[in-house]
């Protein structure tokens, strides 16, 4: 019984077309890799969105998300978030000695985040908060931009794509 095996020419184009074929997939795997990081970003902003409306209507205190780089001031250019309970005769963007941080996580890599306002804020009261509009996009993926939009009713939704009206400059291209 004889045994057959690959010759080394046989062996070279199959890897030269597996390589081929990687070479022409990477482009749009990083693309979705992308497009899935802006759409998380956006789903978390929601969710804390949703979360400090909720705070300050259980809470009776007025409640403020944005994003920051030292955790204390609100700051369009900061990596990370911040929800914290604002005292009556604090800042709505600066966080003051004694206002409790009720949450940080961090902006998603590669995500890059324009908006109306550096920060979004909700009073103790029902239909009562800050219209802001909250872009989300990523370099490599510019086409699946996310856009949060928050009415003065404190109610959030997202729009999907680039929306060219009333929307805020973005750093993407």
């Amino acid at each position: 019984m004889r045994c057959r095996a690959f010759s080394l020419p046989e062996l070279l184009a199959v890897l030269a077309i597996a390589g081929v074929l990687l070479g022409l997939a990477l482009p749009s795997w990083g693309y979705q890799l992308a497009a899935a990081a802006t759409r998380a970003s956006a789903s978390q902003a929601l969710s804390g969105l949703a979360l400090a409306r909720r705070t300050a209507l259980a809470s009776g205190h007025a409640v403020t998300m944005c994003l920051t780089k030292d955790l204390r001031r609100c700051d369009l250019g900061g990596r990370e978030w911040m929800l914290f309970m604002n005292q009556q005769v604090g800042s709505l963007q600066h966080r003051e000695d004694g206002e409790k941080l009720l949450r940080r996580w961090p902006l998603l890599k590669g995500v890059q985040v324009g908006a109306t306002r550096a920060y979004v804020w909700f009073q103790a009261q029902p239909r009562a908060a800050a219209t802001v509009t909250l872009q989300f996009c990523h370099p490599a993926a510019a086409t699946a931009r996310r856009t949060v939009v928050v009415s003065q009713t404190g109610r959030a939704r997202v729009n999907y794509g680039d929306v060219t009206s009333n929307s805020p400059q973005s750093r993407c291209p």
